[in-house]
């Protein structure tokens, strides 16, 4: 126990030092009682697969001199190492990859060490993806960390460089990932041929200094993201933690659940929802549950956009229910709340327990008259900001 204890003190050392490597938008250290939340189950994963005596540690797939700093090629060596075994266990260092990243399969689990960082090399490339889950199931990893390029990007175009691609998979689970410096997402949940992703669990996760979005939901049924960080997004839009914004009107945002999410210092906002693309000939049913959303300093805590009127359709056949509840919004440098201008539709926004903190602290309890107005704002299409002093 003394030995678990001690590893979690110097994991939550390098953290903060990692966390604290400013930008120009002024990266802020997460808080330390969250970090330890995060850390601490990260150390009990930890601990239920060392005791994994099936997984194969392929190391030895790398050549015999190998480097341990990041800093040489090994895409190929370590694809061959997970295509070849079911359980793996992943080098207990650094490695570098190249833009083709790494490609898993159905029924695999994938084990990062505590000094595994897998880490994209400096490129040029518009889109990239570090670690790739495509039209796969039945796979989990534990304790991913993975490291993108933004720091060192050799191009300024793009937005797609993604630390985890998720498409027409189903039945994944991310355990305690850690994910920073993307050129565009830490995580994205997309399709492929009109392909949902479905039974998607991201659990324990800090996701950080991604330039686009933390989190992108473009699609998905069953999709469950608890227990989670989310910090510092900035760089090109939409610059928000999470971001539930599907592509096109093939598109499901059916059973979408977030639990317990802190979001912090996002550029522009902590928690978005758009659903200008969603809306077509097929009648869209939403199903979208937060439950306990903490958000400090992003720049809007919560933001809604519905229908701006771009398919110039005139019923946007949207329906179904967004529940809110558990919202504690404080110190945000917009405001915490805003819906937009936009058509009517049917998609009925539920808010429960509110509380904002302004910057000196002082919090106000939304009152049901309140709630109530930011509903009818939202579902009528009208533009409502709720300031930090209500």
């Amino acid at each position: 126990m003394n030995k678990l204890l001690l590893k979690l003190k110097l994991l939550l050392l390098l953290f903060i030092i990692s966390n604290g490597s400013a930008q120009n938008f002024g990266d802020k250290n997460i808080p330390e009682i969250v970090l330890k939340t995060y850390l601490s189950q990260r150390a009990a994963n930890t601990v239920k697969f060392q005791v994994n005596a099936s997984a194969k540690d392929i190391t030895a797939y790398l050549p015999k001199r190998h480097s341990e700093r990041g800093d040489i090629d090994y895409t190929d060596y370590i694809q061959k190492g997970i295509d070849n075994h079911s359980i793996v266990l992943l080098p207990n260092f650094p490695i570098a990859v190249n833009v083709k990243g790494i490609k898993l399969k159905s029924n695999s689990t994938v084990i990062f060490q505590s000094n595994t960082v897998l880490k994209i090399l400096p490129n040029n490339q518009n889109t990239y993806h570090i670690l790739l889950i495509d039209g796969i199931k039945n796979v989990d990893i534990f304790n991913a960390n993975i490291e993108g390029d933004r720091n060192e990007h050799l191009d300024n175009k793009g937005e797609w460089g993604m630390g985890v691609w998720i498409k027409h998979s189903e039945n994944i689970n991310l355990f305690s990932p850690k994910i920073s410096n993307c050129w565009g997402d830490g995580i994205y949940i997309g399709n492929q041929h009109k392909i949902t992703s479905k039974n998607i669990l991201i659990d324990n996760a800090f996701i950080n200094s991604n330039r686009r979005n933390g989190i992108s939901i473009i699609t998905g049924k069953n999709i469950t993201i608890k227990n989670s960080i989310v910090s510092n997004t900035h760089g090109t839009e939409p610059q928000a933690g999470i971001d539930i914004e599907p592509n096109t009107n093939n598109d499901e945002l059916d059973n979408i659940i977030i639990e317990n999410l802190y979001t912090f210092n996002n550029a522009n906002r902590g928690l978005l929802m758009v659903f200008d693309n969603l809306i077509g000939d097929n009648e869209k049913n939403i199903n979208i549950l937060v439950n306990k959303h903490k958000d400090y300093g992003s720049g809007i805590a919560l933001e809604f956009y519905v229908d701006r009127g771009y398919k110039k359709i005139l019923d946007n056949k949207l329906t179904g229910s967004i529940i809110m509840k558990g919202l504690n919004y404080k110190n945000n440098s917009k405001f915490p709340i805003a819906t937009n201008s936009g058509k009517k539709s049917k998609i009925t926004l539920k808010m429960g327990d509110v509380v904002i903190a302004n910057k000196q602290n002082k919090e106000n309890i939304l009152t049901s008259i309140k709630k109530k107005e930011i509903s009818d704002s939202f579902k009528s299409g009208k533009k409502l900001i709720l300031t930090n002093s209500l």
